[in-house]
């Protein structure tokens, strides 16, 4: 507290929480400026004091009442440790009160072995400091330590953080193989996705196969390879930060295949296409196979086994498979069988099935000759003369 007198005297304040003071503090050194520090006061509180100043003869001057609130104590509040990476973080905080900070860290509680500054400007209640050059996959401690405007220490408490690991790859498996796929299996230390780069050259593994759901346990298919063939592959795993860990290359083979595709859902159906004589009857033929195949359908009359035809093999691979055939008789009983070759020659040869096509229908200008015909004895001499007329 300061002020001033119009004549030399002593220097004293009476303060407390209320009017009624109860604590005096001053000097007695005579002076017309006065000045006072008052100290060991509460932060956050609001105080009454009045100034007293007494000269030589013992004639007293004392102030009006009045009050001051001390400010509030400097704490450190809202630690955040975030964007924890391999081998860094970033650390947020802030002081009630403008303050500038420095960041200790080490592996050991209450054993600090490095200090950072804070990035933020001196003037601020908002304070920032990114943590780099840590170990990935090892756990810290932090405080944070500084000076408010009045010189008062700040200190925060202790704060524990973990870098985060970098994902390691290990027991690399090959859990199941055939002659067209292979299983490869592995785990990781933390959760990541599963991806197998393959091929059949060592410099080129320019095929991806994979899963993006995050596991330490990995499962990855390799199918639609081709037999008895050797293939290099590596397996990586990116963990939810984007870390990446890869294998080293290694080498796996399909089996030799000498199992024929197997032929399922056979269905047939006879249909006319077109009116008349110019109609013709189609047998449209449909067959599944377990892997990709050419398609064939050998076929005659009757329900023999003497299959006098067949289509030309349908050279393209696949499962569904499709033929029409054309040319067939009217109300006739056909017998048939389909057959598939996979890529590698490997044969299968149906059950044996039969069809009935449909009988030819009449056309209407028939059935009018056909009646006129029952009527009129003279149409047949008019079919003589037309002879292109159909019957």
């Amino acid at each position: 507290m300061t002020w001033t007198t119009d004549k030399s005297s002593d220097s004293y304040v009476e303060y407390g929480l209320s009017s009624s003071y109860g604590t005096v503090s001053g000097k007695d050194e005579s002076s017309l400026s006065h000045s006072v520090t008052v100290t060991g006061l509460s932060p956050s509180t609001t105080y009454h004091f009045r100034v007293k100043s007494k000269d030589s003869d013992g004639n007293t001057g004392t102030s009006n009442d009045s009050t001051f609130t001390t400010k509030d104590k400097s704490v450190i509040t809202e630690v955040t440790i975030s964007d924890i990476s391999l081998n860094s973080a970033i650390l947020s905080w802030t002081t009630n009160v403008i303050s500038k900070s420095n960041v200790k860290i080490g592996t050991k509680i209450n054993s600090y072995d490095k200090e950072i500054q804070e990035e933020s400007t001196d003037k601020t209640l908002n304070h920032v400091a990114r943590i780099k050059d840590l170990a990935e996959g090892t756990k810290y401690y932090l405080r944070i330590e500084g000076t408010d405007g009045d010189g008062n220490n700040i200190t925060s408490d202790d704060y524990p953080f973990s870098t985060v690991f970098l994902p390691r790859i290990s027991n690399i498996e090959i859990k199941g193989s055939d002659d067209h796929s292979l299983t490869i299996t592995w785990q990781t230390n933390v959760p990541s996705d599963s991806v197998v780069s393959f091929g059949k050259e060592l410099e080129k593994l320019e095929t991806d196969k994979g899963k993006s759901d995050l596991a330490t346990n990995h499962e990855v298919k390799l199918a639609g390879l081709d037999d008895n063939t050797k293939y290099y592959y590596k397996v990586k795993s990116r963990d939810k930060y984007g870390n990446i860990s890869q294998s080293a290359v290694k080498e796996a083979s399909t089996s030799m295949d000498n199992i024929a595709p197997v032929i399922s859902e056979v269905k047939s159906e006879s249909v006319i296409v077109g009116d008349g004589n110019s109609s013709r009857i189609q047998m449209i033929v449909s067959w599944q196979t377990d892997e990709p195949a050419t398609s064939m359908v050998e076929y005659g009359e009757g329900i023999t086994s003497n299959y006098t035809n067949k289509t030309n093999e349908d050279s393209k691979l696949a499962q569904p498979h499709l033929i029409i055939i054309s040319g067939l008789k009217a109300s006739t009983t056909y017998h048939f069988k389909v057959s598939s070759s996979d890529q590698v020659g490997n044969r299968s040869v149906s059950s044996e099935y039969t069809i009935l096509t449909p009988q030819r229908e009449t056309s209407t200008l028939e059935l009018i000759l056909k009646s006129w015909e029952e009527t009129f004895a003279w149409v047949q001499n008019l079919k003589k003369i037309v002879p292109l007329w159909p019957l």
